[in-house]
This record gives structure tokens, C-alpha cells and sequence, in this order.
């Protein structure tokens, strides 16, 4: 990534991209074929495979970002039986202000249409149980995380405040088990009108 250029980059047609989430038994060569397909005019390299998940969730309401890492202390938990404690309950304010309240996790999928379809489906009971409010960070077990906003920097903080917290939580696995936030606490905190200003684009150190 730090050498990555323009050159490196393939536009995509979304249009292209989101009818595969309708194509039945569509992978290895075939999926090949479609995601060259959906190179707009037929220029750049060949897009990854999770081109697929990511032009979905960019269909979200206010989704503008979509980011998506493997960090190693995310996936030291989600590699774990605890997985889903830190995917439905928070330890700090600032975790629930960059995270959510609460994450999506998603079981283990093969990358490419099986994880797509796989990552659709929970954030769309995300969504049923959120009243429509889409989730800034989904867990992927086994794998890794995503980060969904509407600026650049706002991604970023979310991914860095959810390694950030995977390190707190694997430390306090260590002393007796992590402390969590009383659900109702981490929903006020995140429904707060007067903290909407620390949701602002940032940095956000994790040492």
C-alpha cells in the first residue's frame, strides 16, 4: 500500500459489480471473467475479488468509504471463541463514538460472491434491528475487519479504534476478562446529539 499509484487502481462499473451478487454458482473462472468485465472501458488490472462486498456496502445510506484490513490483534479475537463479545459490547467511550454500539460479525465465508453474500446478509439484520442505521465497523471471523463511513479519515478511525480496542480487550483477557460498558451506557453514548463533533474525520493513535 505505501507504493501504491494511479496505475494500481481499476475503475469499476458498480452496476457490473452488484449483479453478481445475483448470479448463481459465479466463481473461480467465471467470477474471474465478470470482475474483468466490470472494468470501465476495459482498462486497469484485474479487481480483487472482494471488489463484490465492497460496491455493496458503498450502497448504504451515507456509505461514501469502505476500508478493509487484517490487524493483528482484530484477528487475534476474531480468530477466537470471544469474537462475539467484542463485535456486541464496547469498553471505552471513544470505541462506541469511532465503532458504533455495536459491529456486525460475520461467520467465516470464502472470499469472493460466498463472503459477499454472507456480509449482505447480516448487515441487512443489522439494519431490520437497528432501525435502518447502517454499522461503521463488520468483524469477519477469521479474517479480518471493515470500516464504513462517509469520509476517508473517518474509515481510518474506525479501523484504528477497533485495533485500538482489540489490544485493550486482549490485555484485559489477560487480567481476569474485560470490564464492558452496560449496554444501555454504550447506546447513549452513541445516540448523544452533543458528542456528533467527535465523529468528525481523525487520526487515531493506537500506541
Amino acid at each position: 500500500m505505501e507504493t501504491l499509484t494511479q496505475e494500481d487502481l481499476t475503475l469499476c462499473d458498480t452496476k457490473k459489480v452488484l449483479a453478481m451478487m445475483d448470479q448463481i454458482g459465479t466463481g473461480g473462472a467465471e467470477l474471474e471473467k465478470e470482475l474483468m468485465n466490470a472494468r470501465v472501458e476495459g482498462k486497469g488490472k484485474r479487481p480483487s475479488i472482494e471488489t463484490v462486498f465492497h460496491g455493496w456496502l458503498l450502497q448504504l445510506d451515507g456509505a461514501r468509504f469502505v476500508g478493509h484490513c487484517h490487524p493483528l490483534h482484530c484477528n487475534m479475537i476474531l480468530c477466537s471463541r470471544r469474537a462475539e463479545e467484542f463485535a456486541t459490547q464496547r469498553l471505552f467511550p471513544d470505541e462506541v463514538l469511532c465503532c458504533g454500539s455495536q459491529s456486525v460479525l460475520v461467520p467465516y465465508a470464502d472470499p469472493g460472491l460466498p463472503l459477499a453474500r454472507e456480509i449482505q446478509a447480516k448487515v441487512l439484520n443489522f439494519l431490520r434491528r437497528n432501525y435502518g442505521s447502517p454499522p461503521r465497523l463488520i468483524l469477519l471471523q477469521n479474517h479480518g475487519i471493515i470500516g464504513v463511513g462517509a469520509t476517508s479519515m473517518g474509515v481510518l478511525a474506525t479501523l484504528a479504534m477497533a485495533e485500538k480496542a482489540a489490544r485493550i480487550f486482549v490485555g484485559a483477557a489477560s487480567l481476569g476478562g474485560p470490564v464492558f460498558l452496560p449496554t444501555h451506557i454504550a447506546q447513549r453514548i452513541g445516540a448523544k446529539p452533543n458528542e456528533a463533533h467527535r465523529h468528525r474525520p481523525t487520526a487515531v493513535k493506537t500506541e
